[in-house]
């Protein structure tokens, strides 16, 4: 039984990674974004430069569950561009 739960494991999750890990990335520069300072669009875009490294020196993703659903979706999203 755990032999066929570990291959739906392989078929349908590790063919998902690489997109999930392109989503966290991009969800971390949204949060360099969101930590910047400025009162246009390019002074928060030159001041999130400065907030790359605080951003993902967090490795998880932020707790908040839009951000998992975020995830899935970008996941699926780049999952149909190929």
């Amino acid at each position: 039984m755990s032999g066929n739960i570990a291959t739906k494991i392989k078929k349908y999750a590790a063919p998902n990674l690489p997109y999930a890990f392109i989503a966290w990335g991009f969800l971390k520069l949204g949060t360099a974004f969101r930590m910047a300072e400025g009162t246009n669009l390019w002074e928060r875009l030159l001041d999130s430069v400065q907030h790359i490294a605080p951003a993902f020196s967090n490795i998880a993703p932020s707790p908040r569950q839009s951000n998992f659903r975020k995830i899935l979706t970008i996941t699926k999203l780049l999952q149909n561009i190929k």
